[in-house]
This record gives structure tokens, C-alpha cells and sequence, in this order.
């Protein structure tokens, strides 16, 4: 279900998830991960590319977590334009995760529980700090569903509405 929240200053958040996400961020690596949230943002004022000028926006974000030998950790994406163009930084994402286009008129929400394998890399920002971004997401091999089933349930304290997730 979208939330409408009032616009926020200029450019909004880098991570909609940086409240649950907090210090349990996935290391570099590929893992195989379930969408546990998705979150929308309507009318953000986000500055436009390569420009001063500024413009209202609705984005959405997913939170992964991501399962491997050490446990379970999260990731997010960044937030995308929700836009349905061919271009789109969303399209392409859903795309890559999903093995196909999206089909129009799709529910986003229907992805919540939905298996991936994620690429997460360490990235390094102009100011020097070093961080780790959701690089590539792709169809979960079906061989490595086995690994998502068998992990335990979510610790207490991850994303809240992970234990609406069947699995």
C-alpha cells in the first residue's frame, strides 16, 4: 500500500531503508536474497539531471535479505522513478530481476517474498567514504531456492513486515 508523505527537501534520501537496514548491511558478494519490503515516496523534489532546475517525483525502493553461509544481512536499492518507460532505471531493474519486461499495470507489491540472487559491491564516494550498493539483481537459480527455504526465521528486529513473508 503507498503512503503519501509531504514533500521533502531537495533530492530526499540516498536509502529509504536506512532505519532497518542500520549496521546488518551485506558484505561484498552474490547471495541469494528474498524482497522482504518495498517502500514508494510521492512527490519528492529531486533536482534534475545535469541541471538547477528541481521536480516532484514518486520513487520506490526494495530491501533484500540476503542469506548466506554467516547468516542473513540486508541491502536495499536505491530509490527509482516510478516509471514504466523502456529506459527507466526501474524497468531495468525489474527486468534483470525477473528474467523478462514487466508487464504493464503490474503491483509491485506482488514481488514482496519473491526470490533473487543479488551482486553487492563496495563503491567509493567523491568525499572518500566507502559503501556497498545492490549492483545487479537476477532470477534466483532454482538449485539455490534450497538455500532461502532452509534459513531460519528473520531475527527479531529485521524489517518488521518480514514476517508476513512465507518463508
Amino acid at each position: 500500500m503507498a503512503i503519501f508523505n509531504a514533500p521533502e527537501a531537495t533530492g530526499g534520501s540516498f536509502n529509504l531503508f536506512k532505519d532497518v537496514i542500520k549496521d546488518d548491511v551485506c558484505p561484498p558478494g552474490q547471495y541469494a536474497a528474498r524482497c522482504i519490503d518495498i517502500k514508494e515516496e510521492y512527490g519528492v523534489k529531486v533536482q534534475k539531471f545535469q541541471s538547477e532546475e528541481t521536480e516532484l517525483q514518486d520513487r520506490i525502493a526494495f530491501l533484500f535479505e540476503c542469506v548466506d553461509e554467516d547468516g542473513k544481512s540486508l541491502i536495499s536499492t536505491r530509490p527509482m522513478k516510478i516509471s514504466g518507460h523502456e529506459k527507466s532505471a526501474l524497468f531495468a531493474f525489474l527486468k534483470g530481476w525477473l528474467g523478462k519486461a514487466p508487464a504493464y499495470g503490474m503491483d509491485t507489491d506482488t514481488l514482496k517474498g519473491h526470490p533473487a540472487l543479488l551482486t553487492v559491491v563496495e563503491k567509493k564516494s567523491n568525499s572518500g567514504k566507502v559503501y556497498t550498493v545492490l549492483d545487479a539483481v537476477v532470477p534466483l537459480p532454482k538449485a539455490m531456492k534450497a538455500m532461502l527455504d532452509a534459513a531460519p526465521p528473520a531475527a527479531k528486529g529485521e524489517a518488521e513486515e518480514s514476517a508476513d513473508v512465507p518463508f
